[in-house]
């Protein structure tokens, strides 16, 4: 399947494919649609957020901000995994979830929870 189809846009080529140039537009879209996906995704929670929402809440006023967003790289890793796997996406994993999207989902997921963490109210899409 064309990355495209996944984000309901126009294209004739897969955005891994490496004549294919992505906009920045279509990147934005992909990091929002990856995001939601992995949010929404309760086995990710299980493995991962949650463990880590226990470890920064222990850590409390002592939490490194800057370096949060980084923790929550192997659960976008996984979350990238089965995103390419379930849409049977074409082109390399890597290629089309580039580093930049993975790093720009972390960053987005710990501004969105970290205050929920650390008043212990962390809870993801429909996960609890």
């Amino acid at each position: 399947m064309k990355i495209f189809e996944v984000l309901d846009a126009q294209a004739e080529q897969p955005i891994g494919d490496p004549a294919n140039h992505v906009s920045k537009m279509d990147e934005e879209k992909l990091t929002t649609t990856l995001y939601e996906f992995i949010i929404d995704d309760d086995q990710l929670h299980k493995e991962f957020f949650i463990p880590l929402a226990l470890k920064i809440n222990a850590h409390g006023k002592n939490l490194n901000r800057e370096t949060l967003p980084s923790k929550f790289m192997p659960m976008i890793n996984r979350g990238c995994t089965l995103f390419y796997d379930i849409h049977q996406l074409k082109g390399s994993e890597d290629k089309i979830l580039t580093k930049r999207i993975r790093e720009a989902v972390c960053q987005r997921i710990a501004e969105q929870s970290v205050d929920e963490i650390l008043r212990g109210e962390y809870q993801l899409g429909d996960s609890q």
